[in-house]
């Protein structure tokens, strides 16, 4: 019971009070909570076994949390979103004082929050607001969004008239106050002019700083271009300069800045260390890499169709190597699959497995957190809004560089570890001698759909998840508490002995952040997406299809999952939740299908539609000539009639008479004969029979005469 509690989440107890988990102590069995009912900050710390047993015997119990509208889709103004990141860059800083651990200390609380009054000029109160704000409301960034009925007035930032900052280091020198432009111009000065290849002196640095930043231009005497510089009292000092530098001095930003980081990486960087050193316990950092599947599959619409290779991602946490999140898909490498692992290695593995048909305990696979960093690959994160996704859940991105590979040595070793495991058994694998002479090819063997591959990749990780680890180096308290190198166990020793305070984020907000966004349209035939029909409560409570048949259609705003394309989600802005659409009866081809089968089917039947318009428009050419022909053929006809002098008023006469004539040569030139056939008939006593003429002359004179008007006409 002590592992389900996890931090940010809320819990309440059997008179309704709610509190949220500020932070778990689990070394000292402690865990820290935030009433939520009251205006200060003070922590309650509970035994965390007391609470554990407490929640079994009813007296608590988790709840879902209660704060989704700080996500809700408003648009925020300039001011809210400046208002909000001053807030988040104190907290941030009040954090990178305290740590996740002194946080629940109130006497370094009181010290951090002191130290951010000062950097920043506000009062401890307003910091003290911004920190209570934040465990209120859910411990992401968005939690910090003003609340604009209480909005205060201004405060005011600039620097006061006195100088603030740390005294100098000589109190005889002159010099100016070091705020904190002043010392943004020191780091941009630093990076501008000491940490390049020019490798300038420090004093020469500080010279371009004067003559850039504290110098005026004019015209001499002599009529040159003259550099004034400021007065000693509106000048920093060298040794101010000097101070600040070594102060907040970047050393390995320093020698890369100077030497290289091609060089850095060969001599200066130290290796002394392992991936596993930085992990400090389970879900502090996690490593997100992907590569290219050794196998084909065929499409799930269609067995016969081969569609290519499955882009695999996973989440591997450092610390166990244990494989919390996984996402395959037919795309490339890209911010979306990215995101859609990181989703999965937050979601509850018991409900993912289950809708593969996979049916686990909880214990053989208990990654369903989010971590604290983000070790990834620059190439498909960079310059996308994974950035602001990681920052407002409060984690922290590490993207590697394009030349240092064995950062996330640890994730690429594990496919080639997981997809060894499994070559032998499939199908449409890429062997060695693959696009050889002689060799076969593989891809034909492929018998695999993207839902049959995904769920074999899924019990493989199960597998390997419990699993003995040769190469995994335990440390002392690790063998002296005998636990074995297998990533479930070393999850859970590493929860209780190694400040494990697994945190939690609603699933919602999760896929608020991180689902993949598009547009929708709304039309008189449903909410079409990807020629996708769907529905929701919300349209037809409002009407939604008659407007538009009524107005024309509109678009909306969805998030969707690529992996289930029966469903896409609307955000609801008048309320705290999602909107769930479903599919239409006449789009339920597309049930149990992700949506990257539904690319696939699409591009298929474009391709399809291409080919078949092609062999229509061949057809209706064709079609066109013949009758062409015909018509030419007719007209051709008449121009041989030399005795047709008829007037057009003679044409034009008896046309119905004409018809009636027309039809009866019709019918005796190609009217049904039956074929005679002699039979017996047996005849019931007392049965009727009807003797029919076979003299068609008797039927109607008129008719004769019609025939005999018909032939003199053909005869002329």
């Amino acid at each position: 019971m002590e592992n389900q509690l996890l931090v940010n989440q809320l819990i309440q107890d059997n008179k309704g009070k709610i509190y949220r988990i500020i932070g778990i102590n689990t070394i000292k069995g402690k865990i820290f909570l935030y009433d939520l009912d009251k205006d200060w900050l003070d922590l309650i710390k509970m035994d965390l076994k007391e609470l554990g047993e407490a929640i079994l015997d009813g007296e608590y119990y988790t709840i879902d949390e209660i704060y989704k509208n700080v996500i809700n889709g408003r648009i925020l103004s300039q001011n809210d979103i400046e208002k909000r990141d001053k807030a988040w860059n104190i907290i941030q800083g009040i954090y990178e004082i305290t740590g996740d651990d002194g946080i629940l200390d109130k006497k370094i609380r009181s010290f951090a929050i002191k130290k951010m009054s000062a950097k920043h000029n506000i009062s401890d109160r307003t910091v003290r607001e911004y920190l209570k704000r934040f465990f209120n409301l859910g411990m992401i960034k968005d939690a910090l969004i003003p609340d604009n009925r209480n909005s205060g007035r201004k405060t005011n930032s600039n620097a006061t008239e006195n100088k603030m900052g740390e005294k100098r280091i000589c109190p005889d020198a002159k010099g100016i106050s070091i705020d904190d432009n002043i010392q943004k111009i020191f780091k941009t000065s630093i990076n501008k002019f000491y940490n390049t290849s020019k490798k300038a002196s420090l004093k020469t640095a500080y010279e371009l700083m004067v003559k850039e930043y504290f110098s005026t231009r004019g015209i001499g005497d002599d009529g040159r271009e003259l550099i004034k510089v400021n007065d000693p009292s509106n000048l920093p000092t060298f040794s101010q300069f000097k101070y600040w530098h070594y102060k907040n001095r970047d050393l390995i930003k320093e020698i890369i800045g100077r030497d290289g980081a091609k060089n850095y990486n060969l001599k200066s960087r130290a290796v002394l260390h392992s991936s596993t050193d930085e992990a400090i316990s389970p879900a502090s950092i996690y490593q997100v890499d992907a590569t290219i599947g050794d196998f084909y599959l065929v499409s799930s619409y269609n067995n016969k169709e081969i569609i290519g290779r499955p882009t695999i991602y996973l989440v591997l946490d450092v610390f166990t190597r244990m494989v919390c999140g996984v996402h395959i898909s037919l795309g490339s490498a890209s911010y979306i699959n990215a995101a859609m692992a990181l989703l999965n290695s937050a979601t509850d593995k018991k409900k993912f497995c289950s809708e593969y048909d996979i049916d686990i305990i909880s214990q053989e696979w208990p990654a369903k957190h989010i971590c604290k960093r983000i070790l990834a690959d620059r190439g498909e994160l960079e310059s996308t809004g994974i950035e602001t996704v990681v920052e407002k859940l409060g984690l922290h991105l590490s993207n590697t560089a394009s030349y240092r590979g064995d950062m996330k040595a640890i994730v690429e070793r594990y496919f080639k570890l997981l997809q060894d495991a499994i070559k032998p058994f499939l199908t449409g694998v890429i062997r060695d001698d693959f696009q050889k002479r002689g060799a076969p090819d593989y891809r034909l063997t492929a018998t695999l759909n993207l839902h049959q591959f995904t769920k074999i990749v899924i019990k493989t990780i199960i597998y390997l998840n419990n699993s003995y680890l040769p190469a995994y180096e335990r440390d002392e308290a690790m063998i002296s508490d005998n636990v074995s190198a297998i990533p479930t166990e070393l999850w859970e020793w590493g929860i209780r002995n190694r400040s494990g305070s697994l945190r939690h984020v609603d699933e919602d907000i999760l896929k608020f952040y991180l689902l993949p966004r598009d547009k929708a349209r709304v039309t008189g035939k449903g909410i079409v997406y990807k020629n996708i029909r769907y529905t929701c409560d919300k349209a037809l409570k409002e009407r939604w299809f008659e407007r538009a048949r009524e107005n024309g259609s509109w678009s909306i705003d969805i998030m969707f999952d690529p992996r289930i394309a029966e469903y896409i989600y609307i955000l609801d802005k008048n309320s705290d939740d999602y909107q769930k659409c479903t599919l239409l009866s006449n789009s339920s081809r597309y049930n149990n299908k992700s949506f990257y089968d539904v690319d696939f089917l699409l591009e298929k039947e474009k391709k399809e539609k291409t080919v078949l318009e092609y062999e229509k428009l061949q057809s209706k050419v064709n079609l066109i000539n013949d009758i062409e022909d015909i018509v030419n053929e007719s007209i051709e006809g008449r121009k041989t009639k030399t005795k047709d002098i008829k007037s057009k008023k003679a044409r034009l006469k008896n046309i119905k008479e004409n018809k009636i004539k027309e039809i009866l040569i019709e019918d005796k030139e190609k009217g049904i004969r039956l074929k005679e056939q002699e039979q017996e008939i047996e005849v019931e006593e007392n049965s009727v029979i009807v003797e029919f003429k076979e003299n068609l002359n008797d039927t109607n004179n008129s008719t004769d005469e019609l025939f005999r008007i018909q032939e003199e006409m053909l005869n002329d």
